[in-house]
């Protein structure tokens, strides 16, 4: 019986959408796992340039932020906004990735 009560009580938390959230400025702060609201549909990263300086946030939304899926202008946001559904879908880009366009940028400078 206990099992029962158990399964029954942890069925809400299992069916939260979880996203990372976090608010970075020039690409420092932390991330973590964030168990989102029953009403999130969606968990984003919202890419903006306030007065000259990059701020990267992410998390949970309802529709206020996202109302589909993809990557979208968001002019009265002064970004762009990326959008997903699924489990922790809004991580950090790999850092293999991160090497690959420093380096990039690095060889476009010497031509």
């Amino acid at each position: 019986m206990r099992f029962v009560v158990f399964i029954v009580l942890a069925i809400p938390y299992s069916i939260a959408l979880q996203c990372i959230s976090s608010g970075t400025e020039n690409g420092t702060g932390g991330e973590q796992q964030k168990t989102c609201a029953d009403s999130a549909k969606f968990c984003y990263t919202l890419d903006q340039s306030l007065n000259g300086t990059q701020i990267q946030q992410k998390g949970c939304s309802d529709n206020s932020t996202c109302s589909d899926v993809g990557t979208f202008d968001r002019p009265d946001l002064n970004g762009t906004v990326t959008c997903c559904t699924t489990e922790l879908c809004n991580p950090a880009a790999p850092v293999s990735l991160l090497i690959t366009v420093l380096a990039a940028a690095a060889a476009a400078c010497w031509i």
